[in-house]
């Protein structure tokens, strides 16, 4: 279930950050905590529909970093 949850939180940032590179053409050059911190603010303003919002509400940046790193147990 938690894992379900991840996934969902991975896809709704990579929908953002989609979302962000429409607005702002150099965000491919910004460092990682800066569009972390994007993101973040993002869901802030509530930007997300309900059920999206609802998801990642309660993820903070360093969460945010997490999520965008990939990183894996495996291997």
């Amino acid at each position: 279930m938690e894992e379900l949850k991840s996934q969902q939180q991975k896809d709704i940032i990579n929908e953002i950050v989609k979302d962000l590179s429409h607005q702002q053409i150099d965000l491919y050059y910004a460092d990682s905590n800066t569009i972390a911190h994007m993101i973040e603010t993002y869901i802030k303003e509530g930007k997300l529909n309900r059920h999206k919002f609802e998801i990642v509400k309660d993820l903070n940046k360093k969460d945010i970093l997490i999520l965008m790193s990939y990183n894996s147990s495996c291997c």
